[in-house]
């Protein structure tokens, strides 16, 4: 396999990996060793695994479903699929440029043709045991087989490989375009969580990124909150949200564990929700999401540009020119990016021709809703011991360090939260926000509510506030806004409250569309997203005229 797969992948830039039965592991450790000593080697390596749903991976915690994980700087994803093996083939969107494992020797024709539907023509596939009446059926999905090989003594090893070739044209329609967006300039307009976590994984493929915003520094919006909570949700139902949390915490606690200061600027401590069936989430913790911002935006392939409000588009010839508001040039780029929360509403909305836009995203678009909030601080005593952070009607996160580094004694602090409303906060409605926060910290930590009433009335209470972006059913918009075969449009918004966990994930999905790669969770998980899902209705009217406003998800901050 080694020497085959030197030879394949070299020149390649991207090489995707289907193993059909991942086992313990091994195979991928011998494809990661590989790939370190091949100078040729592609600069991006996906790696997808079937697994047993009763699978385990040491030090990470697995969920049914898909699960990705990131090495070497995001280089190398791993991407395992807890599951029935029909199911899991099912759900996988990818082209395959190799296929390993024995699995597939006993699958059934429907599970066969589903892997022919995610290999690339010129697909090899080994360790196959292919017997004379299966033969066929392989041929009648594309794929030409070897006859098996022979020992010196003539006796044959039962292994054979195959290729998937075809001879019939074949029409993709597994991604938004037939093939991966050239290479070329990008503008992402956003420096906050989602405009970060896109730039950072478009410039790991190659991609120049130019990030503009309308604000100096980078995470002056929403994203400039102090310490955040990154944990799942329980859901008796398992619903998409609670799913895609799973796999998003996973993600932005790997980002930030890699490239922040452990203790100063996050924190795996485990988070315990407290709903009506309390839930301990050891793999949770909080993370301070300016600093993963600056750290996503710290790479060769980045430029962040502030002050640079961006009030008009336009195409020319094949590239998209972003001007400020005086018409002077911002930026002239092959790929726009929104994720600018509500900020870029306006400048989609004035694009012309509208024709370029798809309609239903545009109503998707002008339903998008701000929400403001309020997260009170107080010092922690000296001699108050810090706890593990809770979340469920608000949440409480203490023993926060500050800038120096303390973590204990004056230097500490207690974050509680966090107000979710749709007025603006004026300075007058503080006094009646941080008394919400309190009523919260009552319930869910009630030792640490004595601190933060005694700072509210000695007038010594510190408040941050920001605006999230919802949508019309609470998940992010994630996709093409432009109805074009090659769009150059795209977006990356609307993640509420939950912008820590979820922003690394929506960027690997937007560049997995953008780059054709594997999809990092299942198709039909990634389908709540789509910016072309369809709208929820109430009352025979469509939703999006008029978007009710339940209280806030468990843990929601700003």
């Amino acid at each position: 396999m080694q020497a085959a797969l030197d030879e394949a992948w070299s020149g390649h830039p991207v090489w995707t990996i289907l193993d059909t039965d991942f086992g313990p592991g091994e195979r991928f450790l011998e494809v990661c060793a590989r790939w370190h000593s091949n100078k040729q080697r592609p600069a991006l390596l996906h790696y997808v695994a079937l697994c047993e749903p009763q699978s385990k991976l040491p030090g990470r915690a697995l969920h049914p479903g898909f699960n990705r994980f990131l090495y070497e700087d995001g280089r190398i994803s791993l991407t395992l699929c807890l599951g029935d093996s029909h199911r899991m083939m099912s759900e996988l969107r990818l082209q395959a440029d190799s296929v390993y494992g024995t699995a597939c020797n006993d699958w059934d024709a429907a599970t066969l043709s589903l892997l022919a539907r995610n290999c690339r023509p010129g697909a090899q596939l080994s360790d196959l045991n292919i017997s004379g009446a299966n033969n066929a059926h392989w041929a009648r999905i594309g794929f030409k087989v070897t006859a098996a090989a022979a020992d010196p003594e003539g006796k044959a090893h039962h292994r054979q490989t195959a290729v998937y070739a075809p001879p019939w044209p074949i029409k993709n329609t597994r991604f938004l375009s037939n093939a991966a967006l050239k290479v070329g300039r990008c503008a992402v307009i956003g420096a906050g969580l989602g405009g970060a976590s896109v730039a950072r994984a478009l410039a790991l493929r190659g991609w120049d990124v130019s990030v503009l915003d309308a604000m100096a520094q980078p995470a002056c919006g929403a994203s400039g909150l102090p310490v955040g909570l990154c944990v799942p949700q329980h859901s008796a139902d398992h619903n998409p949200q609670s799913r895609l949390l799973e796999q998003g915490v996973r993600l932005s606690l790997g980002h930030a564990l890699h490239w922040l200061n452990n203790g100063q600027d996050c924190r795996v401590s485990g988070v315990l929700e407290k709903a009506a069936k309390h839930t301990w989430h050891a793999d949770a913790g909080w993370i301070k999401p300016a600093s993963l911002v600056r750290a996503w935006l710290n790479h060769d392939r980045i430029c962040f540009t502030g002050n640079a409000a961006v009030k008009s588009l336009s195409r020319e010839a094949s590239q998209w020119i972003l001007k400020d508001a005086l018409g002077q040039v911002l930026e002239r780029a092959d790929l726009v990016v929104f994720a600018t929360a509500n900020g870029s509403t306006e400048l989609i909305q004035s694009l012309t021709p509208q024709e370029v836009l798809r309609d239903d995203v545009l109503r998707k678009i002008g339903a998008l809703q701000a929400m403001h909030g309020l997260v009170s601080i107080a010092t922690m005593p000296a001699d108050l011991p810090s706890a593990t952070p809770m979340n469920g009607r608000g949440s409480v996160i203490p023993g926060v360090p500050d800038v120096s580094g303390q973590s204990s004694g004056t230097a500490a602090h207690l974050y509680a939260g966090a107000s979710y409303i749709k007025a603006p906060i004026a300075p007058a409605d503080q006094e009646r926000l941080h008394a919400q926060n309190l009523e919260k910290l009552q319930f869910l930590a009630p030792e640490y509510a004595p601190t933060l009433a005694d700072a509210i009335a000695r007038d010594s209470v510190q408040s941050w506030s920001g605006t999230r972006c919802v949508t019309h059913d609470r998940l992010p918009l994630v996709g093409p806004i432009e109805a074009a075969d090659k769009p150059g449009l795209w977006i990356c918004t609307g993640m509420g409250s939950r912008g820590i966990s979820l922003a690394a994930l929506c960027a690997e999905l937007l560049v997995a569309y953008i780059g054709a790669e594997p999809l990092p969770l299942e198709a039909s998980l990634a389908k709540s997203l789509s910016v072309n899902r369809p709208r929820k209705r109430s009352r025979g009217a469509d939703s999006d005229s008029a978007l009710p406003i339940a209280s806030p998800p468990p843990g929601g901050v700003p």
